[in-house]
């Protein structure tokens, strides 16, 4: 009722510009808004990435492993690299830090089901 009579009022004030619109289009989309995909944690992939791999990597070779644009990529390399989590050699290869390692050795605690985040569940 109330997309009616929008529908009206539009049409109304288009008389008075000197236009029509087609009352075809003005129903409502019937096809049910679609699922965004979660977010993904980006620093978390790439220390994941520099772990498994045990050495260097370039930003192009993080950005493939991980399947993440390469521009964005570089981008959170360099905010990691401020943060102390990864590290960068002369010839532009990347390194976990020391301070990269916390998040690792919390999901490996976690993961053995005795100890989560140093405590005993």
């Amino acid at each position: 009722m109330l997309i009616k009579a929008r529908q009206e009022g539009f049409q109304a004030a288009l008389e008075m510009v000197g236009a029509e619109i087609p009352v075809g289009n003005a129903e409502a989309d019937s096809k049910p808004p679609g699922r965004r995909r979660p977010r993904r944690r980006i620093p978390h992939l790439i220390l994941r990435e520099l772990s498994f791999s045990g050495q260097a990597m370039v930003a192009s070779q993080i950005a493939k492993a991980i399947d993440y644009n390469l521009k964005r990529t570089q981008t959170a390399l360099t905010r990691m690299e401020e943060a102390g989590q990864v590290l960068r050699n002369g010839e532009g290869r990347w390194a976990i830090g020391i301070a990269g390692m916390t998040p690792l050795n919390e999901d490996a605690a976690a993961g053995n089901g005795n100890l989560t985040n140093g405590r005993r569940p």
